[in-house]
């Protein structure tokens, strides 16, 4: 099932394949995240899975540390990629918003968390959806290890979805 999963050619896409087929299943439970795979009802294929962790993090430079909800990767088939599983509800919407719920409702859960994600540079139409769909707002930028340029961003706490269903809705057909 996962050795089939591509998401596209770019450099992001590579690594999100690469995390589901490698990274994921070597890495160490710390860094693992959980991750929530998204199947096709009607045929069964992976439509695409979003992994997701709990760190301590200073997420603001003014800041001490406190625990965030990280995004840590998203990877969506390229045959689903822009497609909507009800009217407003696009998949990679359920994604997040299931990866949300999962988290603040995990039992290792604390009040008050942000969310954090980032997306390199290059990457314009993952940081659109970010910003303008899910109201992550601007952090910093960083340069990785490999040279790439990303951008991180962060969403507080009791930002509210302004955006089609919520991932109830979606699940239940009900947007």
């Amino acid at each position: 099932m996962c050795r089939d999963f591509t998401v596209g050619n770019e450099p992001w896409s590579r690594d999100a394949e690469h995390w589901l087929k490698e990274w994921l299943w070597t890495s160490t439970p710390t860094d693992r995240g959980e991750t929530i795979q998204f199947f096709d009802e009607e045929t069964g294929a992976l439509a695409g899975y979003i992994t997701w962790r709990l760190r301590r993090e200073r997420v603001l430079e003014a800041e001490s540390k406190r625990w965030a909800i990280q995004i840590h990767f998203i990877g969506i088939a390229r045959t689903y990629q822009h497609e909507k599983c009800t009217e407003d509800c696009s998949i990679a919407t359920l994604m997040f918003e299931t990866a949300l719920e999962a988290a603040v409702t995990s039992p290792r859960a604390r009040p008050n968390m942000p969310a954090l994600i980032d997306a390199e540079v290059d990457n314009t139409h993952a940081l659109a959806v970010y910003k303008q769909r899910w109201s992550f707002e601007h952090r910093r930028f960083r340069t990785g290890g490999d040279g790439r340029r990303y951008e991180e961003l962060w969403r507080p706490p009791a930002a509210p979805w302004t955006g089609g269903a919520s991932a109830s809705e979606c699940r239940s057909g009900t947007s």
